[in-house]
């Protein structure tokens, strides 16, 4: 379970990063990235919640520490999804007709 949260923080820091240079640069591409590897760490976490309750069903984790390690996937999805509205916000994609370069 540690190895997991681990590498699950290590990959938001990662996305962070990267929202961080976007609002530096408003870089489509890096927008597109990070909207991306958003939808990508969303189903890593579903995955991670999904095999949470396999072990709980197979008696490997214990109940009581559940809520807590939920928690921290809901909390780590609401980056997520904050990286990925900043990315839609800073680098909207363009109307149909406007040209990629288009900045409103």
């Amino acid at each position: 379970v540690m190895r997991e949260v681990n590498a699950l923080f290590e990959r938001a820091v990662e996305l962070l990063e990267c929202t961080g240079d976007l609002t530096l640069t408003g870089n489509r591409v890096l927008a597109r990235h990070v909207e991306a590897e958003g939808v990508r760490f969303q189903e890593l976490v579903a995955e991670c919640a999904r095999a949470h309750e396999q072990r709980i069903d197979e008696g490997v984790c214990r109940p009581d520490s559940s809520s807590g390690f939920l928690g921290i996937l809901d909390y780590l999805r609401e980056i997520t999804r904050q990286t990925r509205l900043i990315a839609r916000r800073i680098a909207p994609r363009p109307a149909p007709g406007e040209g990629p370069l288009f900045r409103n």
